[in-house]
């Protein structure tokens, strides 16, 4: 009889293809395999692949909003292929009570309520609470967090910053490393005013290991990084938009591997009948103001309310406004053409959009437990 042995590098170079899913089932084929998907280098190559895949814009997409009826949050998973958002059919007994959610960085993604926070890998169903701060914890309205990778240690970070308070009025910063499930103190001289920044997926992101985010300082307001490896901030000028800091509003998104600043002039009351209009600058350099450059502008449209992500083929992800519940649009820029409409019930502001990549980075020890089957 012939013998089904296939060797170790062949088996990694068709197994590492495969979804997570896929790959949890396989375990329980045999031992080798079950090593094999365990092994760091899989893992690696493993995550390799599914980065190219994020690359090239082709990804579900991870939708979460407030609910509209219930006033609970809901989180659905989009399929790149059809762009149609699964409806849970009882929303009643839908129990997600993350407030926040923002990522992903190698599969893992932070997420937070009221009380606590949290890392997330929905792929392998892991979901690990962040201890408590050194210090007493502050509450969700006097911290910002942000998640990402240290390519030098080859470790997993939470960075948080606290506003000052009466007890210390100075602002502080503290990191969370992965591998030691703990908090430090990062004695550093904030670049900016730490009293006013502004956290979650629509102030911040993330590129080749700095986290940007913008915040206020003094009368300007100005784009905030944190490389995660040396541990240092940096600032950066908004482009001259012609206007005051205090007469626009900002978001943050990633366009083609830059940071990208969606620009929202102020507008008259008669003109939110017509929807907002706004431009679209990409920073070469972080730092530099100069290297702003001005990609697109896009006019008033009936109903747009916000710009929500960059996506392929040049599209852009805009929320809108249509009678009693709101749209996901794709809008194409070349031909002024609305191409797909994502309906959902939500209050108005709270949807926001992030991508979903599988990983099987482990999140395991410490605090840590499986996802409920309402997520």
């Amino acid at each position: 009889m012939a013998s089904c042995y296939l060797p170790k590098d062949i088996c990694m170079e068709i197994l590492s293809r495969l979804p997570v899913k896929s790959l949890l089932r396989f375990r329980c084929v045999c031992k080798s395999w079950c090593a094999l998907t365990k092994d760091p280098i899989f893992i690696d190559k493993h995550l390799l692949l599914n980065r190219a895949t994020l690359s090239n814009n082709d990804f579900p997409l991870i939708v979460g909003y407030c609910e509209e009826l219930t006033g609970k949050s809901v989180v659905s998973l989009i399929p790149t292929e059809t762009l149609e958002m699964f409806v849970h059919p009882d929303p009643e007994s839908f129990n997600t009570k993350f407030e926040h959610f923002s990522g992903p960085c190698n599969g893992i993604y932070l997420l937070g309520d009221e009380v606590h926070d949290y890392l997330c890998n929905p792929a392998l169903r892991q979901l690990k609470a962040l201890p408590d701060f050194p210090t007493e914890q502050p509450n969700s309205k006097n911290h910002c967090l942000g998640f990402g990778f240290d390519s030098k240690t080859n470790d997993y970070k939470v960075i948080a910053i606290t506003e000052g308070s009466s007890s210390c009025p100075e602002a502080q910063v503290f990191a969370y490393t992965l591998s030691a499930d703990s908090w430090r103190k990062i004695d550093v001289v904030l670049p900016f005013n730490a009293k006013m920044f502004s956290y979650g997926p629509r102030f911040q992101t993330r590129q080749d290991g700095v986290l940007h985010w913008w915040a206020e300082d003094g009368d300007d307001t100005v784009i905030v990084s944190f490389d995660f490896a040396d541990e240092v901030f940096q600032k950066t000028q908004l482009p001259d938009v012609g206007l005051h800091p205090d007469e626009i509003e900002v978001d943050l998104v990633v366009f083609n591997d830059s940071i990208a600043l969606i620009v929202y002039p102020p507008l008259d009351e008669d003109d939110y009948e017509m929807g907002i209009s706004c431009d679209v600058w990409v920073m070469k350099e972080s730092g530099v103001r100069v290297s702003w450059s001005k990609l697109l502008r896009i006019e008033p449209s009936l109903g747009i309310a916000s710009v929500m992500g960059l996506w392929r083929n040049g599209q852009i992800l805009l929320e809108k406004d249509v009678g009693d519940y709101r749209q996901l649009v794709l809008y194409d820029p070349r031909s002024q053409e609305f191409k797909k409409n994502i309906q959902f019930h939500g209050i108005q502001g709270s949807a926001y959009v992030v991508t979903y990549m599988e990983s099987l980075v482990s999140i395991k020890g410490g605090n840590q437990g499986n996802i409920d089957n309402s997520f």
